[in-house]
């Protein structure tokens, strides 16, 4: 307290001890502003961004955007600030956030909109114009799997495949790009396509990742993550896959295949759904899990070198959505005549009911050992037998056999790929087929049965009654 004159004043009255606030300071204190508004997704949910790092970068300040994307900045003094904000979404991309000027007025709270850039302005922000219809943009990185340094150098290459109209005939043509990372490892491919899967390779060094398969979708623009192993003899540290399989039900799957591009040999679950896939390169590798009736996983790792990952597979019921139909009587391509279309229009080798009948076979394997693209091989597959496996001539250099794809009565069978002609033969006697289509890699495959993209290799189309 402060006697004065014989007078007792509170210091609180007086402002307390310290020095008084100047006119200047008491006018901003009574003016003082806010700043509050929402980050929102622009580019993939169309919704607000939660977890957003806001910066109010004249005074370093930062506040967390809340699980509506909301953030608040108070006492303030009017004038203009300007914002951006961090974001996990935005690293993953390669992106920085725009600044956006706010004059914040005295006496009120400013509401701002903070927005991640649209993928209409990333795509003309990154590619040359016009941009196609149907088209997107990849940002990626490659980097080292061991230490996540960048891989500056990498070539990168994507490939897909469209049809043209030429002169009446669809032609198929191999379409991709080519790039390489810069020194951050980053790389950029415009115009890939939206409505179609397109494949991603990466090499430096002797090492390779790939083909990984990416679908953009709805979406414009996506971010690929590419990891190579360079380190001497990494190679040689093999990793490995462990896990198991179950149904939707959790109930264990026995016999489901698992299969990675970068291991030697396909594995198959055991009774109690567990499995091992051992022998896998470091890098980026694809694994895919099939069992028959099941929709197959394709699920991509990252794998260190000597490195075990742990996890589990849901296979689910494989179902085919079908449109109104007005039956009259039960009829089937064959039936219908697009078998003996096809026969007489494309160049792959076909095989009737009468024609297989002729010399009696005992399964589809001695079927297919009279089909001149086909190769059938001995080997013990399946546990306590010794059964045969079919690969077919691919007709391109280094690789002069493939594993075809099987479809079904026009249906990719669910166990396609590696030792999948093993359950094609349990599922398929050769007295229940009508008609056999072979189809070579090559621009006569019809597009339907085309899977070269994915496998690099062609088709076997078996029609059962």
């Amino acid at each position: 307290m402060i006697v004065r004159h014989g007078l007792l004043v509170a210091a609180v009255a007086l402002g307390g001890l310290g020095p008084r606030p100047s006119a200047a300071q008491r006018m901003a204190r009574t003016q003082a502003t806010g700043i509050a508004g929402v980050v929102f997704d622009s580019l993939r949910t169309n919704a607000p961004l939660a977890g957003a790092t806001v910066v109010l970068i004249e005074l370093n300040r930062y506040a967390s955007a809340d699980e509506r994307g909301r953030f608040h900045f108070d006492s303030l003094v009017p004038g203009h600030y300007r914002l951006s904000f961090l974001h996990p979404l935005l690293d993953s991309l390669d992106l920085t956030a725009s600044e956006t000027t706010v004059e914040a007025v005295a006496g009120a709270t400013t509401t701002v909109r903070l927005a991640v850039p649209s993928p209409a302005s990333i795509y003309a922000r990154i590619c040359a114009p016009p941009r196609e219809k149907l088209t997107g943009v990849v940002l990626g990185r490659v980097r080292d799997i061991d230490d996540d340094s960048p891989v500056t150098g990498a070539v990168v290459t994507s490939s897909w495949v469209e049809y043209v109209l030429s002169n009446g005939t669809m032609l198929r043509q191999n379409v991709g790009h080519r790039a390489i990372t810069s020194a951050s490892g980053g790389f950029v491919f415009c115009g890939v396509p939206t409505d179609a899967p397109f494949a991603l390779r990466a090499s430096a060094g002797g090492s390779s990742v790939g083909p990984i398969e990416v679908s953009l979708g709805t979406s414009q623009v996506t971010s690929v993550d590419l990891a190579l192993n360079r380190a001497p003899g990494a190679a040689g540290r093999r990793a490995t896959l462990r896990g198991r399989v179950r149904r939707t039900d959790g109930t264990p799957l026995a016999g489901a295949v698992v299969t990675s591009d970068a291991s030697s040999e396909p594995v198959r679950s055991d009774t109690a759904g567990a499995f091992t896939l051992g022998g896998i390169t470091p890098g980026t590798r694809v694994v895919e899990v099939k069992a028959v009736g099941l929709t197959p996983l394709m699920l991509v790792f990252n794998f260190r070198a000597g490195s075990t990952i742990d996890t589990a597979f849901t296979l689910t019921q494989q179902a085919q959505a079908l449109g109104p139909v007005s039956v009259t009587a039960r009829t089937d391509e064959i039936d219908r005549g697009e078998f003996d279309r096809r026969r007489r229009e494309t160049a792959g080798f076909f095989m009737t009911q009468a024609e297989i009948m002729k010399f009696t076979p005992g399964d589809l394997a001695d079927v297919f050992q009279r089909v001149p693209a086909l190769r059938v091989q001995a080997g013990p597959l399946r546990a306590g037998s010794s059964t045969r496996q079919v690969t077919m001539t691919s007709g391109a250099g280094a690789i002069p056999y493939c594993v075809p794809t099987f479809f079904v009565d026009g249906v990719e069978f669910a166990g396609g790929g590696g030792g999948s002609f093993l359950d094609v033969m349990d599922a398929v006697k050769p007295e229940m087929v009508k008609g056999i289509e072979v189809y070579r890699a090559g621009p006569a495959m019809p597009p339907r049965f085309d899977r070269r993209t994915r496998t690099g290799c062609g088709s076997i189309v078996i029609w059962t009654r």
